[in-house]
């Protein structure tokens, strides 16, 4: 009898012990809290604990050490991974004025995107992409009054100017630097011209600043004495349309461009 009785407590072990298999699987170990949203998102960078994705104007940033989530909005969606920024200091490039402890470089259609990941998701600058290889270009853009400087078709740096916003003020184009001049106006705090002149070679028939009475070419100025990119004793006009054909900049930032540029550097304008 006690046979028995043990011989169906054995069998009843085994039963419910496929029952259970079949029927109640075990508990499955739960998904990361982002794993659904990481799997729907096209991946644009990842290291050991950070993975950054895009989706529909987002790029939105995993941190894996810390646990959190971070999103930005962006301009343009396919933004394609160029480089990594790690451990920047103040004075290196890109960005030659802001320390990076982690960014990345990301291109769009036709421009450029550096985003900061640490400490936060931020974007940090923007710029024009350039199809120009040489070892020095510049940009500027009448527009939003900024003047980009590349090096063999690296961004480096941008710095805010003033310019004259019609096409007959400063010349549109693709020029050159004629010559450089420090101190074109002397030493004096006033100096009208600041403490450094960057002379362009804008063609007479570039020049839409003629000799209006009679009609043609104002051939009175030498090619590259005419329009420059100079300092300022009013830096209260820069970022503006104050000009009347040159490009102003701070005294600070002129002087540091002069000594990074050499005779010859492209210089395209752009409305």
């Amino acid at each position: 009898m006690f046979r028995r009785a043990g011989l169906i407590l054995i069998l009843f072990i085994i039963l419910s012990s496929f029952l259970l298999i079949n029927y109640f699987p075990p508990l499955q170990k739960p998904l990361p809290q982002h794993e659904n949203k990481r799997s729907s998102q096209s991946l644009v960078y990842s290291n050991a604990h950070i993975e950054l994705y895009e989706n529909n104007n987002q790029l939105i940033l995993f941190n894996d050490k810390e646990g959190s989530e971070y999103s930005i909005k962006i301009p343009e969606n396919n933004l394609k991974f160029i480089g990594e920024i790690k451990q920047q200091n103040a004075g290196d490039a890109p960005q030659l004025d802001k320390v990076i402890l982690l960014g990345v470089i990301l291109n769009g259609k036709s421009k450029g995107y550096i985003f900061e990941l640490e400490p936060e998701l931020k974007l940090r600058e923007d710029y024009p992409l350039i199809d120009n290889n040489n070892n020095h270009y510049i940009v500027i853009k009448k527009s939003s009054n900024q003047l980009y400087y590349y090096q063999k078709g690296t961004f480096i740096k941008k710095y805010k100017v003033s310019t004259g916003k019609e096409s007959w003020y400063t010349p549109e184009g693709s020029f050159h630097i004629a010559n450089k001049i420090p101190y074109p106006k002397g030493k004096a705090p006033d100096a009208p011209m600041g403490s450094r002149w960057m002379g362009l070679a804008v063609p007479y028939s570039a020049d839409k600043r003629g000799n209006k009475k009679n009609g043609g070419p104002d051939t009175r100025s030498p090619i590259g004495h005419k329009y420059g990119i100079h300092g300022t004793n009013d830096e209260s006009t820069i970022g503006t349309h104050a000009s009347g054909g040159c490009i102003r900049m701070y005294n600070k930032s002129i002087a540091e461009l002069y000594d990074m540029v050499p005779i010859g550097t492209r210089v395209q304008i752009l409305p």
